[in-house]
């Protein structure tokens, strides 16, 4: 099993022909002052699974600061069923995830465990921006 994609963007979803759109993928955030709060942004992930990979994985996403301290988890299931022969499974989600807060410019990252084990870490850059230009 392995995940192709992950990324932060402002807003993403996948088609009815199973097509992935995303809009404004992003690892940086400007804020006037902190703490700040984001009021929207979509993780996406993409995973690939092998045959005999098949099945219902657990998803765990933490947001953490740079000292490794959970800021908040969202827990779910990510499903790997069905290829066509000789094609990898896929599966695609998006997780919406609003009005998060940021602490004090620094960098988080969002850590990605499927079935246990950390599989990747997608950051983001938490900036002040400056009065003036």
């Amino acid at each position: 099993m392995e995940v192709t994609l992950a990324v932060c963007c402002d807003a993403a979803n996948v088609s009815r022909e199973g097509k992935l759109n995303l809009l404004g993928i992003f690892n940086s955030i400007h804020a006037g002052s902190f703490p700040a709060t984001h009021p929207h942004l979509s993780l996406v992930l993409r995973v690939e699974a092998r045959l005999g990979e098949e099945g219902d994985y657990p998803l765990e996403i933490r947001l953490v600061d740079e000292d490794g301290g959970e800021m908040f988890k969202i827990e779910g299931k990510l499903g790997l069923h069905g290829a066509a022969p000789g094609r990898p499974m896929t599966a695609q989600t998006v997780i919406d995830v609003n009005n998060v807060q940021f602490p004090r410019p620094a960098t988080y990252a969002f850590d990605v465990f499927l079935d246990g084990v950390h599989v990747r870490s997608v950051a983001i850059h938490a900036f002040e921006q400056s009065q003036g230009g």
